[in-house]
């Protein structure tokens, strides 16, 4: 048996693969390399079907601030000084508390799901009937 879970902001979703009676899948079988891609498949026809989701909530005290490779931190208000460019908020000797900053989990970032495949596209073993 092999399985994956994951989740969004708004969603949880897991998949198993296996047999009813013990059996190897394959060699090596593994849950990142099974049943993770036929998650993502879910997910992505999943999100083709509603919106986006609503960004993950924060606590209040904790502000965002971008940084000078483009990306950014969430930090705890009022240490925003020193997350900017040239300066490490998270150095051993910082110039400021920063021992409540928060660094923001990947699914904050994650980028918005493809447009819908065009014509001539592999098809997706995985994909939903329509509602």
């Amino acid at each position: 048996d092999v399985w994956f879970i994951g989740y969004t902001s708004d969603l949880v979703a897991g998949v198993w693969m296996g047999f009813d009676r013990p059996r190897k899948i394959m060699a090596n079988a593994q849950g990142g390399r099974l049943a993770a891609p036929a998650y993502t498949q879910f997910m992505l026809e999943a999100y083709r079907r509603k919106p986006v989701p609503p960004d993950w909530p924060r606590p209040d005290g904790v502000v965002f601030v971008s940084t000078c490779d483009g990306s950014g931190d969430y930090v705890v208000a009022g240490s925003e000084s020193g997350a900017e460019c040239g300066v490490n908020p998270f150095s051993i000797t910082p110039q400021h508390d920063t021992s409540a900053a928060i660094k923001p989990s990947a699914a904050t970032n994650a980028p918005k799901p493809p447009p819908p495949k065009q014509k001539g596209d592999t098809a997706n073993p995985f994909k939903i009937p329509p509602a």
